[in-house]
């Protein structure tokens, strides 16, 4: 399936470049929010998941001492931005205006905070889940580091209809995809720029 989706995501870059890739990351956001959310009332009342404000101090989450400096360089990172975030910067320095280019961070800063809010209350739903009243069989932690990576899914097939599933796993599909695009066109721009055209072929002008 990955590799299908690697394929097409190739195709419709390679030959619509950034419109191609700003218009569909448009609908795959949207599939995004949209499936995201339609799980979420399935999950939270199957038979299995037990009251998430009961089970807050389990799953809030905590900082440790030592990680409080890694906390804040991702903070800043996402505040100001960095260099080599490509994906980022296509967008702002491919808008009409500065003026345009500021509403979009604005936007972008309000849209990273709902699309993180389904996945914290999949992530509360996990833990308070009782999956031995599921069909899931547990041989090791749920809240082990290798199943952390399997909660979206695990939550998605074993506390939803198979419908909701069906239409949660296209969200991370979609999000697969937004995230491909993006680099596979921040990747080949910076390097027709900096290696094809300032290295390779540098007498080449520009039309």
């Amino acid at each position: 399936n990955f590799i299908i989706l690697a394929a097409v995501v190739i195709v419709y870059t390679l030959f619509g470049g950034l419109y191609s890739v700003a218009y569909t990351d448009v609908v795959q956001l949207g599939f995004i929010f949209i499936g995201l959310w339609i799980a979420i009332p399935f999950a939270i009342e199957h038979k299995s998941v037990g009251s998430i404000i009961s089970t807050w101090p389990d799953w809030r989450g905590r900082i440790d001492k030592s990680q409080i400096v890694e906390w804040m360089d991702n903070m800043f990172l996402l505040i100001f931005g960095g260099i080599p975030w490509q994906v980022y910067f296509q967008r702002v320095l491919s808008a009409k205006s500065a003026k345009k280019a500021m509403y979009l961070s604005f936007c972008a800063a309000v849209g990273c905070v709902l699309l993180a809010m389904p996945p914290v209350l999949i992530g509360a739903i996990a833990k308070s889940t009782n999956w031995n009243m599921t069909d899931y069989d547990i041989k090791k932690d749920i809240t082990s580091p290798e199943a952390t990576k399997l909660i979206l899914p695990l939550v998605l097939l074993h506390l939803c209809p198979k419908f909701v599933a069906f239409i949660g796993l296209g969200a991370v599909s979609a999000a697969v995809m937004s995230s491909a695009d993006s680099s596979v066109l921040s990747a080949s721009s910076m390097f027709a720029r900096n290696v094809w055209k300032l290295v390779l072929r540098n007498q080449v002008r520009n039309n």
